[in-house]
């Protein structure tokens, strides 16, 4: 190769490598024209306690739901894992103790 050859072939791999790098930093910055267009507002819910909380944000639920998951709530992963299965059967996740179903979970 003539060191013009070599100088083309140098010139030529910078620009693809520039343009490669213009394209992704233009990829990064542009946002979606919808991204920001719909903003929904969040309604938080408390309770006295775990159950109470749960019970609370199912009072948001769909009424006529007839479906109800009972989960216990001394494990965060029991809770976890049963939220899969309320959002199959299209339902409500309550969460109770161990070892008895509580008042508040029991009037739900």
């Amino acid at each position: 190769m003539s060191i013009r050859t070599k100088r083309t072939t140098k010139r030529s791999f910078a620009a693809v490598i520039a343009a490669a790098l213009v394209a992704s930093v233009l990829a990064l910055v542009a946002s979606p024209a919808g991204a920001t267009a719909a903003v929904t507002a969040t309604v938080r819910k408390s309770g006295t306690d775990r159950y109470a909380t749960a019970a609370a944000a199912a009072d948001d639920a769909n009424v006529t739901e007839t479906n109800f998951v009972l989960a216990s709530g001394e494990s965060f992963a029991d809770g976890l894992s049963a939220s899969g299965l309320a959002g199959a059967l299209v339902g409500t996740l309550l969460l109770t103790q161990g070892d008895s179903l509580n008042e508040t979970t029991l009037t739900k």
